[in-house]
């Protein structure tokens, strides 16, 4: 299944974004402004990989709607016109946000929307020592914004 970012917003969007958890959504907040200059779009609750098989005798539509369900799903991907960003927000960050996002990247490598090369990102508010050396491996950025 190839990406499927779903709905385009501009990168001045202000709203809530759907599906984001209060904690991710107040990361979120915090950490757009000043960092989207020069973004295309925005993109929340973005589909990667296959989800699970739908059950036997499902609808064609349904079954689309069930791959998207159960596929896995970044936080924030930023379009911008040389590049993609997946942003994994995350609070109290832990291995499972860099697990999360190494994730998200192989998938979207296997079935990229375009020819753009994609990197990523974890923005939390507490720094995990060990989550940023391990990330550091991997070319990664953690930021951290520190608590609300």
């Amino acid at each position: 299944m190839a990406v499927d970012l779903g709905l385009r917003l501009p990168p001045d969007w202000a709203g809530r974004p759907p599906h984001m958890a209060p904690a991710d959504a107040d990361l979120w907040f915090r950490w757009k402004p000043g960092r989207l200059a020069g973004a295309s779009a925005l993109y929340f609750d973005v589909a990667l990989g296959t989800g699970a098989p739908s059950p036997e005798g499902t609808a064609p539509e349904m079954a689309r709607a069930w791959s998207r369900l159960t596929a896995l799903r970044a936080d924030v991907v930023v379009e911008f016109p040389d590049r993609w960003s997946i942003v994994e927000l995350r609070a109290h960050a832990g291995a499972s946000a860099l697990g999360a996002l190494l994730s998200y990247l192989a998938l979207w490598r296997e079935s990229p929307p375009d020819q753009r090369p994609a990197s990523g990102s974890i923005v939390t508010d507490f720094l995990n020592d060990d989550v940023v050396r391990s990330a550091r491996g991997f070319q990664i950025p953690v930021v951290g914004l520190g608590p609300s």
